[in-house]
């Protein structure tokens, strides 16, 4: 209410009692430092945060304050420094840290001193909390982009392995492992994608792919028939499942079959 009214001195006092009352509650700290920092006094605002410190030293949620703090203040050093105790700290939850590390994900596409940066928190995110598929799903992206395609396949092996029941991390995997021509991988891990989600197209349609690399052609056959069925408003995927199916009729000799197939592709 007083600082609605434009009376921030009183909203300082008010806090500054809360305080006084209950010395060890961290959050009436922080929301002193934040409101000295909105009006402009940061070095009380800075005072208020090592205090914090003093208080409680294994206060992760401090560290993400100062590291907001310097970053506004162009002190990057000094920003990344508090950032990287955050992170270390296993109070801090790994959700915030993934957002802040979606932001260094946007961020160092082409800055180099960003993306070694973004490299040295993802170690940590995955050291500091390694029971989190999401940790190793982040950090996989980061490799993914950076054409680091093997050690990206085994971050999101190993997410899959903490949660297999997420959809886009078996679909890296799968995308991976055609792009690394790892068919016997492939065919394998789509097996198991397909027990989790045995109703979507995309595994069975890269089991196809790798069991025709393999030449197991009635494996194919059989998992690209299923799959097409399972194709719903997309014209393109049902074209490629055709054409498939067309290479794996004709592996065989079944020339009727894969003329059939060719024919719908391009029909599709």
């Amino acid at each position: 209410m007083y600082l609605r009214l434009g009376e921030s001195d009183k909203a300082i006092a008010e806090i500054q009692k809360l305080i006084d009352q209950n010395p060890a509650n961290i959050d009436y700290y922080r929301l002193l430092a934040d409101l000295y920092e909105n009006e402009g006094d940061e070095s009380k605002a800075l005072e208020i945060y090592n205090k914090v410190l003093k208080i409680d030293p294994s206060n992760g949620t401090v560290h993400l304050s100062l590291y907001e703090y310097y970053r506004y203040h162009g002190n990057q050093d000094k920003a990344l420094s508090e950032l990287t105790l955050a992170f270390e700290n296993s109070t801090v939850h790994i959700d915030t840290k993934m957002q802040i590390m979606l932001q260094f994900f946007t961020n160092s596409e082409r800055n180099e001193k960003v993306k070694t940066q973004a490299y040295v928190l993802a170690n940590i995110l995955v050291d500091v909390h390694s029971n989190e598929a999401k940790s190793f799903s982040m950090y996989g992206d980061f490799l993914s982009r950076d054409g680091k395609l093997k050690e990206a396949l085994q971050m999101f092996k190993k997410a899959a392995s903490l949660d297999s029941g997420k959809f886009p991390i078996w679909s890296e995997i799968v995308f991976l492992e055609s792009d690394l021509k790892e068919f016997e991988l492939l065919e394998k891990d789509t097996q198991s994608a397909l027990e989790v989600f045995p109703t979507h197209p995309t595994f069975y349609f890269f089991n196809g792919i790798a069991n025709i690399k393999l030449k197991n052609y009635d494996k194919a056959i059989t998992s690209l028939l299923a799959g097409k069925e399972m194709v719903f408003d997309n014209a393109q995927l049902q074209a490629e499942f055709f054409q498939y199916l067309g290479d794996a009729y004709h592996a065989k000799n079944e020339h009727v079959k894969s003329d059939e197939s060719y024919d719908k592709v391009i029909g599709a």
